[in-house]
């Protein structure tokens, strides 16, 4: 009975901490980040001449359209038309032939007119993490807007301005991608793997 008790206290104490460490890590990653989140195109600076637009999918599980893939591309295309930027760098993962989000984007992006020598493609952004990485370490941009949905701007921005970078969002308007179940769950864990990397293991792997 003793030992019980002993096991349901540790058990209660463990699942505390874990759930310490969730929200400690959220709040942090979205309070730093969130005066760096733009709604206004207008509001950007001049310098900001390219735009890194992170990967999804143009199609849901279900083969239906995606919102936030269009959500995306429509930003991206505006803060170009707009003069915000001069170029834009798609990233995303690309898997041998069958599936290549830097390639939907393209295309994407060139039915809105969007001079195909203005599109970079990274066909090796498979993690939030590479995509930014890549855009500095790669491609030796240090000044640039990312372009997501605002639930994934505040990682993307924690991760770029941790290791220096000029970066601000522009969070992509449309059908939000936290009504689609799970995403912000997953995203929750997300933000705590960020934290971890950034900061106990300080990958910068690419």
């Amino acid at each position: 009975m003793k030992n019980l008790r002993k096991i349901k206290f540790y058990s209660l104490m463990l699942l505390t901490l874990l759930a310490g460490v969730i929200v400690f890590s959220n709040l942090w990653v979205i309070n730093s980040t969130k005066r760096f989140i733009l709604h206004d195109n207008k509001k950007i600076e001049q310098g900001y001449d390219l735009a890194v637009v992170l990967g999804t999918s143009d199609r849901r599980e279900d083969g239906s359209p995606n919102p936030c893939f269009d959500a995306r591309i429509r930003t991206a295309a505006r803060l170009f038309h707009e003069k915000a930027v001069k170029q834009i760098l798609v990233s995303g993962s690309n898997d041998a032939g069958y599936y290549n989000e830097p390639a939907m984007m393209k295309k994407a992006l060139m039915t809105l007119y969007i001079p195909e020598q203005c599109i970079i493609l990274d066909k090796e952004g498979g993690r939030t993490y590479s995509s930014i990485m890549r855009t500095y370490k790669i491609f030796g941009y240090r000044k640039f807007v990312i372009v997501t949905q605002e639930f994934h701007c505040y990682r993307a921005l924690y991760i770029s301005r941790h290791y220096g970078m000029n970066s601000v969002a522009v969070a992509a308007d449309g059908e939000a991608e936290e009504s689609i179940p799970g995403v912000n769950f997953r995203e929750c864990f997300a933000r705590v793997k960020a934290v971890f990397e950034l900061y106990m293991r300080d990958v910068e792997l690419i």
